[in-house]
């Protein structure tokens, strides 16, 4: 089983600082519901999705694969990059507009 490139690794490295930058950026700037906002919360969410792709590969087909202390510390290394990207996924989602309620038909 082969590791993860390393250009991967530091495209992953790569979205989840964008998404904290966008983040500190629009924290207090600016309004829910802005365009720029928006967009860039969007741009960060789509840059995390596309780095987690990799990760989730490596770590779904590492299971299949006996055991070695190289593998584990690429194992390690892999999920803790995909722990932080998706905790960072989720606070980017936390801050963008809230779609609108729909109260649903009573029939």
């Amino acid at each position: 089983m082969s590791k993860i490139n390393d250009n991967e690794l530091k495209e992953a490295k790569r979205a989840y600082e964008f998404s904290q930058q966008v983040r500190a950026h629009h924290r207090r700037r600016t309004d829910k519901g802005d365009s720029q906002r928006e967009f860039d919360l969007q741009q960060a969410r789509e840059r995390l999705t596309a780095a987690m792709g990799p990760l989730r590969s490596y770590l779904a087909r590492s299971q299949y694969v006996a055991p070695s202390k190289l593998r584990q510390g690429y194992l390690t290394r892999y999920r803790n990059a995909s722990l932080a990207l998706q905790s960072e996924r989720r606070k980017v989602w936390k801050m963008q507009q809230p779609a609108p309620y729909r109260k649903k038909a009573i029939l």
